[in-house]
């Protein structure tokens, strides 16, 4: 009898202990953003790879760039993130720790 009981109280610790609640699943889900920074000195030439970048354009506007060195080219971008912009509302970039809700999703 004490055996069925430590068997089954193992079995019970070992369930809740793989037990997930909303919250845990919530935070593996949000995706981390990594903020690029141009670096002076800037590129003179770039290669036309498509990796496109949405750029912080002054702190005034959002724009798409084909890729970091071509953002980083433009005196005027000082920061940038992987993807496409979908809006050019310079408040939607995304801060230095997460975001992204100013550029769009990858279909891979």
């Amino acid at each position: 009898m004490m055996v069925k009981n430590s068997v089954l109280a193992i079995c019970l610790f070992s369930l809740m202990a793989c037990a997930t609640t909303t919250n845990q699943t919530a935070e593996t889900d949000k995706t981390v953003v990594s903020v690029g920074v141009c670096k002076e000195p800037r590129p003179q030439m770039c290669t036309m790879d498509y990796t496109p970048v949405c750029a912080n354009v002054a702190g005034k506007t959002l724009k798409t760039y084909g890729n970091a060195c071509g953002a980083c080219g433009d005196v005027n971008v000082n920061e940038y993130v992987k993807g496409e912009c979908i809006t050019d509302d310079v408040k939607a970039f995304p801060n230095h720790a997460t975001g992204g809700s100013a550029v769009k999703k990858s279909s891979s």
